[in-house]
């Protein structure tokens, strides 16, 4: 394991006067191996209620003065001096299956619970590599939590099997490839499954050109390869008192649909989730 090194700080700048500023600190030992810190992402890099403890990070915070205190903006100075870069530069990732060194993180419910838990899970979400095998990922699809009133839960077979084949498929392509190859007799099964992208979040400059995308409300546009466009757009306040509309909208870098249709989706599909 390497030596820690300071990957982020977050300053944290009250609006009550009676609380102190405070300056957190997030540190990897890990940085030259991890799928994440590479897209400046990390696990760890949130320590309020219901977050994971990455088992290469750690963290610590300063406490500054209250906003009585005169030293308090000479306090925030310091902290940002030679420093600026480390500012808020790492985004909190959790969504999304991930290789971290020695582990595998699996972002996705029940996996450990109280009923029927995988086995060899740790820390709820992770998993050494040396256990991912391609038994370990079908005893996963294949894996129905119980409920600790009674039950099966079926949202992970509906929603989160689905995006974990397709996470394996984006992350670990070859170990999806062998993982496919070593059930011959289930592929049809598994790639029906992994090629539901019905409720994942997509960036719009990456969908099939040609396809329909849906509002949200009753409007249905075109994505043209720039544009977005509605040749009967309605709403309650279109000038003159007209009906509806032809609607263009430019599609940026930015803008996001969850997928609805999995004809939305084509090989240059790019994920948020």
């Amino acid at each position: 394991m390497d030596e820690y090194k300071l990957i982020n700080i977050r300053l944290f700048d009250p609006a009550d006067k009676s609380v102190k500023q405070r300056c957190e600190y997030t540190y990897c030992s890990n940085t030259g191996n991890c799928s994440l810190y590479k897209q400046r992402k990390c696990l760890h890099d949130y320590r309020y209620f219901g977050c994971t403890q990455c088992p290469y990070g750690r963290f610590s915070t300063e406490e500054g003065y209250t906003r009585k205190a005169k030293s308090f903006y000479d306090w925030f100075a310091k902290k940002r001096e030679n420093r600026e870069e480390l500012i808020d530069c790492i985004e909190f990732a959790t969504e999304k299956l991930a290789v971290i060194g020695d582990y595998i993180y699996l972002p996705y419910p029940y996996l450990k619970n109280y009923a029927n838990s995988i086995d060899a899970i740790i820390n709820e979400h992770f998993i050494k590599r040396e256990d991912f095998t391609v038994e370990k990922i079908m005893s996963i699809v294949n894996f129905k939590p119980q409920a600790l009133t009674g039950g099966t839960i079926n949202d992970f077979q509906d929603k989160y099997v689905p995006k974990f084949l397709q996470h394996l498929k984006e992350v670990m392509p070859d170990m999806y490839d062998e993982f496919i190859k070593s059930y011959p007799e289930e592929t049809e099964r598994l790639t029906q499954i992994s090629g539901n992208y019905i409720g994942r979040t997509a960036y719009i400059n990456t969908l099939k050109y040609g396809c329909d995308v849906p509002s949200g409300r009753n409007d249905i546009f075109i994505y043209d390869g720039e544009y977005l466009v509605c040749e009967n757009y309605s709403h309650l306040f279109i000038p003159f008192g007209g009906k509806t509309a032809f609607l263009k909208i430019k599609v940026t870098d930015k803008m996001t649909v969850k997928v609805s249709d999995n004809k939305q989706v084509c090989e240059n599909t790019i994920f948020t989730d």
